[in-house]
């Protein structure tokens, strides 16, 4: 028979009546490759388990009594204690396996063996159609498992899930049919009696009837769907922003939930954190009986929960912000998110994989003495000042901290974090809400422009080109043919006073020094085809200079210019002279760091302090000293200091090196 889209109605009182019972003649078809897997059915007009015979003469004369239903009818295929999902589920099992309370085989039956194997064709014939299969064709009854697992499984989940009730259920506009195996043979069996009212299973899911058989026979009835699959498997997920933080910050957190299964019911779940230093085991994930505090451990604390249902597929879903304090470089701060019971009918939870914010630093530089001139001699625009900001909190306020300049920035191109006019020297405090932010506008007092009229605009802040100097440098102290040549290690110690060193083209030089330049020694090293790598200090002394004569000076010229890590101070002239790719200043290019990668918080972690003038065709930032916590997160990693004492010795030298030359004369009459 085909299905039929009218419901029975659903009755709430028991109704009393005439009924007439009829159980349509069952055939079965079975191919010979699947005789193995059927068994016979029940007799024409019989009802399931019990074979007793039902006619159309025969009333239904109970209704719902105080044991329902009233088992007096004949004998009911299914007593009255089975008025529960758990009973039910009982009742079926034991009457597929012979075995329970349930399990025994009515003596109506002609032999106990054909009594068995009926017994199970009516299990099948049930179980399949709560579980809302439908036959595509004439094909056998499914068998199920003899053990507790599988279909069994699958049945008792979706019946937990559900509710049962024992109502009078009218078939009134039924149209004859039922639930399982409907094509255009009567595959089993099934129940055609029209406007009839009997006591009945019905299942509901959620509020809506899945299923409905009567007790009288067992013969499932109208054209319901069957329970749906409940089953489901959570896997829980959490994203932070942002990853990486100096600390003293807001952290964003989103939850996910992927369901690979069934609308869940209410399923309650935990946000947790915990804290790792730089060298913790990060913890695993996965289902255990654990709680989420006991299973991450690592001192970890719940810091948000809840209960909801998950629809099928991905549910995301947004958690409470969290504020992190100040913590050591490499000390990770870790969400995670954990769901119980991650699967129907488990206990157990399911564990996130942690996501950790990464407590990292943003190194800062400061110039002082002198201007920042980037892009020098530039025709396009296009030198950058590129550097980070971090805001902490100290003393309750909110303060940003970054990178700045003593006096001026005058950029070929754009500034992004930088101030002039030593803009966030000990920090600037952030005004708090209503109040804005500081703008770019606010540290940039000093920052060139080329924007028009009396206003400023952040994005027009720059884009100010200067002519070049360092070749000049250069020129002030030519290399002859009896220039003497420097190769591999050189010890300014070793060097005479007043004298211009160079090398061969493309030779490499460390230079070093033992002791500091004492007064009144000067020494220039002009080598425009050579690579230098400073591997000491280089510091002047520091006695008491009575004459612009004794200030020492060291003026170092070269291709590329390389400091090692290990370097604090480097008093010198460094004007790396080199073009294109060349003129590279690294300030931490030794020790396994090169200009290709960048260091990690435990390289180059020493300050470095360049006392003197710099001009350079790429300056190349490696320091990752500073950038501490509270007050200290605006220490510099690099200081680069113009003090006077370069201007005091190179005006000295111009007055005894240098010349002044009268390019033209012209006679102008007296003004009176």
């Amino acid at each position: 028979m085909k299905k039929r889209n009218a419901q029975p109605r659903i009755f709430a009182a028991s109704s009393a009546g005439i009924i007439i019972l009829f159980i349509a003649i069952f055939s079965m078809l079975v191919s010979p490759l699947a005789s193995a897997l059927t068994w016979a059915g029940r007799n024409p007009h019989y009802g399931y388990f019990d074979n007793q015979f039902g006619n159309s003469n025969t009333p239904y004369p109970g209704g719902l009594g105080p044991v329902l239903p009233n088992n007096n009818y004949a004998i009911d295929s299914i007593p009255a204690s089975v008025n529960t999902t758990g009973s039910l589920w009982q009742f079926l099992f034991d009457k597929y396996t012979h075995a329970g309370p349930y399990g025994g085989t009515n003596s109506a039956y002609v032999g106990v063996g054909r009594a068995q194997q009926w017994d199970k064709t009516g299990v099948s014939f049930i179980v399949n159609s709560i579980l809302g299969r439908n036959a595509t064709g004439p094909v056998p009854i499914r068998p199920l498992p003899s053990t507790p697992t599988g279909d069994w499984i699958t049945l008792q989940q979706r019946l937990s899930a559900s509710t049962l009730q024992v109502q009078m259920v009218d078939t009134t506009g039924l149209g004859c049919a039922n639930s399982y195996y409907q094509y255009n043979e009567d595959d089993v069996a099934y129940y055609p009696d029209c406007g009839e009212i009997r006591p009945a299973i019905v299942l509901f899911y959620q509020g809506v009837a899945k299923f409905a058989m009567f007790y009288s026979c067992a013969n499932p009835i109208g054209n319901f769907p069957g329970l749906p699959n409940v089953n489901y498997t959570l896997t829980p997920g959490i994203t932070v922003s942002p990853a990486i933080s100096e600390g003293d910050a807001t952290i964003n957190l989103n939850g996910t939930v992927n369901n690979n299964g069934a609308p869940t019911p209410a399923i309650q779940w935990q946000a947790t954190t915990f804290t790792l230093p730089p060298a913790g085991v990060m913890p695993g994930s996965g289902p255990s009986a654990l709680t989420p505090v006991n299973f991450y451990k690592n001192g970890a604390t719940v810091i948000q929960s809840a209960s909801r249902t998950f629809p099928s597929n991905v549910t995301s879903f947004a958690l409470n912000p969290q504020t992190i304090g100040s913590y050591p470089v490499g000390t990770r701060i870790c969400y995670t998110l954990s769901v119980q019971p991650y699967q129907l009918g488990s206990a157990l939870w399911n564990h996130s994989p942690p996501a950790c914010v990464t407590i990292s630093k943003s190194p800062k530089v400061q110039v002082l003495g002198s201007d920042l001139i980037v892009g020098q001699g530039v025709a396009a625009l296009g030198s950058n000042v590129v550097t980070a900001t971090t805001t902490h909190t100290v003393g309750g306020l909110a303060t940003m901290y970054g990178s700045w300049a003593e006096y001026g920035i005058i950029p070929s191109g754009t500034v992004t974090g930088m101030a002039s006019a030593a803009g966030y020297a000990g920090g600037m405090i952030i005004p708090p809400p209503p109040l804005p932010p500081p703008t770019l506008c606010a540290t940039s007092l000093l920052t060139f422009s080329n924007q028009v009229g009396n206003s400023c605009v952040a994005n027009k802040i720059g884009q100010y080109t200067l002519a070049g100097t360092g070749t000049q440098v250069a020129s002030r102290f030519p290399i002859t043919a009896s220039t003497p040549l420097l190769a591999g290690t050189v010890n300014v110690d070793t060097l005479a006073s007043g004298r211009t060193y160079t090398t061969a083209a493309n030779v490499a030089i460390n230079l070093m020094a033992n002791n500091p330049i004492p007064a009144k020694k000067w020494v220039v090293i002009n080598a425009p085809n050579a690579d230098i790598t400073i591997t000491k200090n280089i510091t002047y002394t520091s006695a008491t200079l009575t004459s612009v004569a004794d200030i020492p000076q060291l003026v170092i010229i070269a291709r590329n210019i390389i400091i090692a890590d290990s370097v604090s101070q480097v008093d010198s002239w460094l004007i790396a002279s080199g073009t294109g790719v060349d003129g590279r200043l690294n300030t931490c290019g030794a020790g396994g760091v090169t200009e290709a990668t960048l260091p990690n918080a435990t390289q180059c972690g020493t300050k470095l302090v360049v006392n003197g003038p710099i001009s350079v065709n790429h300056l190349i930032l490696r320091r990752t000293a500073g950038s501490g916590v509270g007050p200290a997160a605006g220490d510099p990693a690099e200081v680069f200091n113009l003090r006077p004492d370069a201007y005091l010795w190179s005006t000295s030298y111009s007055a005894n090196a240098g010349r002044i030359p009268t390019v033209s004369t012209k006679e102008l009459p007296p003004r009176f």
